[in-house]
């Protein structure tokens, strides 16, 4: 797992500098429509732009482009954990007024761990949740 996650951070980090790299350069007003490919591939070779555009290419269409996917396949390590968690932290707003989603819902789960309930049976509504992710939500 170290030398995935070590992996992908590479691989971030070499899409980002050739992202950063051709960036400037076609934002630079002072280079010419036409001359603007050439100036691009001498600064970043074709075949590296299409190794980045290839290795990164999971990352943002694929199971990794939604960190959603990522708590469901972790979530008997997430829910045997979770309420020690919850019960230690408080967490409270910054500013005054209505409580965030995000606050509501940390309450919500912290009523469920006290009852001992696992499975979340609120409505959904106003909350931006894909459909088929909706379905999924069990705690």
């Amino acid at each position: 797992m170290r030398v995935t996650l070590s992996r992908q951070r590479q691989t971030i980090q070499v899409s980002l500098a050739a992202l950063r790299s051709l960036s400037r350069i076609i934002l630079d007003d002072s280079i010419p429509d036409d001359e603007l490919r050439a100036r691009l591939f001498a600064e970043v070779p074709r075949d590296e732009l299409s190794a980045c555009t290839e290795e990164i290419g999971e990352s943002v269409t694929g199971k990794r482009s939604d960190p959603f996917y990522g708590i469901v396949r972790r979530h008997g390590t997430l829910r045997k954990f979770s309420p020690a968690f919850l019960d230690a932290l408080d967490f409270i707003q910054d500013a005054d007024g209505e409580p965030t989603a995000c606050l509501r819902a940390l309450h919500v789960l912290k009523e469920l761990n006290a009852k001992g309930r696992h499975k979340l049976r609120i409505c959904l509504n106003g909350l931006h949740i894909p459909a088929p992710q909706a379905n999924c939500w069990r705690w």
